[in-house]
């Protein structure tokens, strides 16, 4: 009897673990289909930089397409339109560090080609790293017929040709030396005035930099107008480029008659020259004047500024 229910008992113990091996598990339920888009993470755009251009000088001056682009990096920019209509690009000519008396140059080589006589087409005082100058360019043949005059920070005078590059994709600056023709002699003479005979109303001086014009009081009238009519002087009929006054003036002395007419005199950026221009040109559209220095004349211009 015992035996027996052993071996029931074993049975039973058997089946139970049959039973346990065969069992099914529950089913997996699948996640939510979500409906919401997924939030990407916002990649920073690349910091844009300014097209490569070739450097030439300690400042950095470089020439570039003046694209939307490239302009718009800067606030504001210099422009010169010498072609007038369309079909014509823009150039822009930057600095990294300011340079002086820059110019705009048409080129005119010798018989060697090896150097240029500047012709300005557009002068100003400075060139600044956050202010381009942009120009319009048309290329034409094979030897360059516009180019850059400027002061570099060692105070050289350099001469760049600009031209396109031998692919023709891009534009480059080539130094080129400045031809200076022997610079024609003045002519000798005594005040720069046209006539000093003439009887003067009112005499005002201003400055080249939009300044109003102030009327001088008579004692101080008298004296300006005996400097500028017996000061020592030089007169430039055709003045070569390097010759030519270009800058910016100080002063600005306007004389008026009492027959009615008037007669403008100039200074220097640095008011220490004056002169008048005479109407007539030199060979390359430089204008001739006559013209001296006087420093008492600075002293007195400079109390009404």
């Amino acid at each position: 009897m015992n035996k027996i229910l052993s071996i029931l008992f074993a049975l039973l113990f058997l089946v139970g673990i049959l039973a346990a091996c065969t069992g099914t598990s529950a089913p997996e339920v699948a996640a939510p289909v979500s409906t919401e888009m997924p939030v990407l993470e916002e990649i920073p755009e690349p910091e844009e930089t300014l097209p490569s251009a070739t450097g030439v000088t300690s400042a950095n001056v470089q020439v570039r397409l003046a694209t939307e682009a490239l302009l718009s990096h800067f606030g504001s920019y210099d422009e010169f339109v010498e072609f007038d209509g369309g079909g014509h690009q823009r150039i822009a000519i930057t600095t990294e560090t300011r340079i002086l008396d820059f110019s705009f140059v048409e080129l005119k080589f010798d018989e060697s080609s090896s150097s240029a006589i500047p012709f300005s087409l557009h002068y100003q005082e400075q060139l600044q790293p956050e202010t381009p100058f942009v120009v319009t360019w048309a290329h034409q043949g094979t030897t360059p017929h516009r180019g850059i005059l400027f002061t570099d920070e060692e105070n050289q005078q350099r001469l760049f040709s600009i031209r396109q590059s031998d692919d023709g994709g891009t534009l480059v600056l080539d130094e080129i030396e400045i031809h200076a023709p022997t610079a024609l002699p003045g002519t000798a003479t005594t005040g720069i005035l046209i006539d000093p005979e003439r009887v003067w109303e009112s005499i005002t001086v201003s400055s080249g930099f939009s300044d109003d014009p102030h009327v001088l009081s008579a004692e101080a009238a008298l004296q300006v107008f005996e400097i500028l009519s017996t000061m020592e002087a030089e007169e430039l009929l055709e003045p070569y480029p390097n010759q030519s006054q270009q800058s910016e003036p100080l002063f600005v002395i306007s004389i008026t008659f009492v027959d009615g007419g008037t007669e403008e005199i100039l200074s220097t950026e640095t008011g220490l020259d004056f002169f008048r221009f005479t109407g007539t040109y030199g060979p390359h559209g430089d204008r001739g004047y006559v013209g001296g220095e006087s420093g008492v004349l600075f002293e007195i211009l400079m109390a009404y500024l």
